[in-house]
């Protein structure tokens, strides 16, 4: 997440998810949380990453490819609006599916 995910959510997730804004009431700026970053406990605490680390069946895969595919909950339509690079899918996909970890294993003190 650190190294990889949050600096694409600062750049294009975070226009509607302030915390003026907070588009679906989700707000993915970078700040303290309880245990990691705020960002990041939104994502995995808020349900929008399959707790099994299935991306297809992550409701932000879904969101983020702008297309039903796994998750149990019905699709909102694309986020962001204008959809993201086959390279930036990518990255999310294959951090939900290695288990969405904060840090790599070799960052951790």
């Amino acid at each position: 997440f650190e190294h990889d995910i949050a600096p694409l959510v600062e750049v294009r997730c975070v226009r509607c998810h302030d915390a003026l804004t907070a588009a679906g009431s989700l707000v993915l700026e970078r700040a303290p949380g309880a245990r990691f970053d705020a960002a990041y406990e939104a994502l995995i605490v808020g349900g929008l990453v399959h707790p099994l680390h299935l991306a297809r069946s992550s409701v932000l895969v879904e969101r983020l490819f702008g297309e039903e595919l796994d998750a149990e909950e019905a699709m909102l339509g694309r986020c962001p609006p204008e959809g993201l690079t086959t390279a930036e899918l990518e990255l999310f996909v294959q951090w939900i599916e290695s288990g969405a970890a904060y840090r790599e294993v070799s960052d951790a003190p």
